[in-house]
C-alpha cells in the first residue's frame, strides 16, 4: 500500500486539454500542481474542434470555464435516451446557460482552460524553444513505486521533482505510459492495452483493459482512452479530470484515490469507446453478414445506448 496520506502535490505531464483540465481539477482541491509542456492556445491545431454532449457539459462548469467557453461554442439540441438506449419523449433544447451539447474549437477550449489554470496558481512550464510536441514533457524516468513516500521524476536535463501524484496527460502515444506501464500499444494482443489501428485515413482508438494507475502514476484523457468521432465524446477527458479531483479530495491516501478513480471511469468510458469503434466500422459498411437495414438498426441502438450513458452522472 502507498503511504496513508492525502495528495498534496501533483505533477501533470502533457499539454493541451487533458493536462490543463486535470491541473485545474486538482488545483481546485487545494493540491499544488506543476504542469509541464502545456501549449498556448495558438499551438492548437487549426480548425480542430471538440464535440461535447450530455453530462460532459457539466464538467466544463465543474472546471469553472463553461461561461467562458459558451460564447465561442455552437450549441445543439440533443435527443435524449435512458441508459439502456431507449428513446425518451423529451428533447433537450439549447439552454443558453447549460446546453445539451456543444461544439467548440480546440483553440478556444485550450485558451479557457489555460486562463483558469493560471488563475488557480498552477505552475505551467511551457516548451520555450518550440522544439517539442505539446505532449513531450522531457521525462527520462519515473519511479512511482509504493515503497516511496513520493514519486521521483527525472527529466532529460537531469533535474528532478518528487510529487505525491504524477498525472500522464500526454496523449494516445503517451511517453509516460510507455515508461511506467511498458510500450505495449502497438501490440493489440497485449492483455493490458487494447489498441485499434483502423483503416488508412482513420485515426486510431484506444482503451485500457487494465488499471489506469500504477503506484503514484495515473493516466487520464487520451493516454487512457480515445473514441472515434462517431460519438460526441470529446468531453470524456474533462470528466476524467473532474472525477480525479473528486477522488483525490475524498480519499485519505493516494492508493485509495486512484483505485476509486479507475472504478468510476472504466465502465462508462469503455462503453462509449467501444460503441464509437463499432459505429465507425458500421459507417464504413464493415459489418459482415448484415444488410443495410440491419446495420442502420444496430447503429441506432449503439448510438442511443452511448448517448444514454453520456447523459448519466459521471
Amino acid at each position: 500500500m502507498l503511504a496513508d496520506a492525502p495528495v498534496q502535490s501533483a505533477l501533470v505531464l502533457g499539454g493541451g486539454i487533458d493536462g490543463l483540465a486535470a491541473a485545474i481539477a486538482l488545483a481546485q482541491e487545494h493540491v499544488h500542481v506543476d504542469l509541464r509542456a502545456a501549449p498556448s492556445a495558438g499551438d492548437a491545431a487549426a480548425g480542430a474542434a471538440v464535440d461535447i454532449a450530455g453530462r460532459s457539459v457539466d464538467a466544463l462548469d465543474a472546471l469553472g470555464i463553461l461561461a467562458e467557453v459558451l460564447p465561442a461554442a455552437t450549441v445543439h439540441d440533443a435527443t435524449l435516451f435512458d441508459p439502456s438506449g431507449s428513446l425518451l419523449p423529451e428533447r433537450a433544447g439549447t439552454d443558453e446557460e447549460r446546453p445539451a451539447a456543444l461544439t467548440v474549437s480546440v483553440a478556444a477550449l485550450t485558451a479557457a482552460l489555460r486562463d483558469r489554470a493560471e488563475a488557480l496558481g498552477v505552475a505551467i512550464a511551457d516548451d520555450t524553444d518550440g522544439g517539442h510536441d505539446a505532449n513531450d514533457s522531457g521525462v527520462s524516468s519515473v519511479d512511482g513505486s509504493v515503497e516511496r513516500d513520493h514519486a521521483l521524476v527525472t527529466f532529460q536535463d537531469g533535474s528532478t521533482c518528487e510529487p505525491d501524484l504524477v498525472v500522464a496527460a500526454d496523449g494516445i502515444g503517451s511517453p509516460l505510459r510507455a515508461l511506467v506501464f511498458g510500450d505495449a500499444v502497438a501490440d493489440a494482443a497485449d492483455a493490458a492495452i487494447v489498441s485499434d489501428e483502423t483503416d488508412a485515413g482513420d485515426p486510431p482508438t484506444l482503451r485500457l483493459d487494465g488499471d489506469w494507475h500504477q503506484g503514484r502514476v495515473v493516466l487520464v484523457g487520451a493516454a487512457a482512452h480515445v473514441a472515434t468521432s462517431a460519438l460526441p465524446a470529446g468531453g470524456l477527458a474533462l470528466e476524467d479530470a473532474v472525477v480525479l479531483g473528486q477522488c483525490v479530495a475524498h480519499a485519505d491516501a493516494t492508493s485509495g484515490a486512484l483505485e476509486a478513480f479507475t472504478r468510476r471511469r472504466r465502465v462508462r468510458v469503455d462503453l462509449v469507446v467501444d460503441a464509437s469503434r463499432e459505429l465507425q466500422r458500421l459507417a464504413r459498411g464493415g459489418a459482415a453478414g448484415m444488410d443495410a437495414a440491419a446495420q442502420e438498426e444496430r447503429a441506432a441502438a449503439l448510438r442511443g445506448r452511448a448517448l444514454g450513458v453520456l447523459a448519466m452522472p459521471y
